[in-house]
């Protein structure tokens, strides 16, 4: 499994600015960037666990059509990432607050936060979306589902890592 922590960079985070009569504005839901001596900047998206994934009826035998709302957030994802590396990362002020912390901006990853897998009621449902998503460059997509796996994962490990004399439990 691929794991990378996240820390939040802003909330509702401004990608691009709006046109001159005022419309043109993109905003998202997270700007965040990985954990390390030097960050990179992570563009999350969440919708939500009841959003659909996959159409119902197949498009053509055992191949099922992306939902719009899947489409248009892999779509708009897409393109808040590339605003964000062309106009977002220019802007003085966001260099002032994002250089000290080595937070920095490389064609910046996307993730979309969206429906569950419990959707996928038979292999061809399950097949169309696993091969759209794991040829889809970027962003990545996650269900809620998995999402919730992660961090069961993660808390499990953690309490089995604690280091000795943390855990009541123990005698020593």
């Amino acid at each position: 499994m691929s794991y990378q922590f996240l820390g939040t960079v802003e909330t509702q985070p401004h990608y691009m600015g709006k046109h001159l009569a005022g419309r043109g504005e993109q905003r998202g839901d997270f700007l965040t960037a990985s954990k390390a001596e030097h960050s990179f900047t992570v563009l999350v998206e969440i919708k939500k666990p009841s959003t659909k994934l996959i159409a119902e009826t197949p498009y053509r035998q055992r191949a099922h059509m992306i939902c719009g709302h899947l489409a248009g957030g892999v779509a708009q994802l897409q393109s808040n990432c590339r605003n964000w590396e062309i106009h977002g990362t220019r802007d003085d002020e966001n260099r002032e607050r994002l250089d000290p912390e080595q937070i920095h901006t490389v064609s910046p990853k996307g993730i979309l936060i969206i429906g569950t897998t419990t959707q996928l009621d038979s292999v061809a449902k399950r097949t169309s979306f696993e091969l759209f998503r794991r040829n889809l460059r970027n962003p990545e997509i996650i269900t809620f589902d998995e999402l919730i796996e992660r961090a069961k994962h993660l808390l499990l490990n953690e309490e089995k890592n604690m280091p000795l004399g943390e855990d009541l439990d123990t005698p020593f």
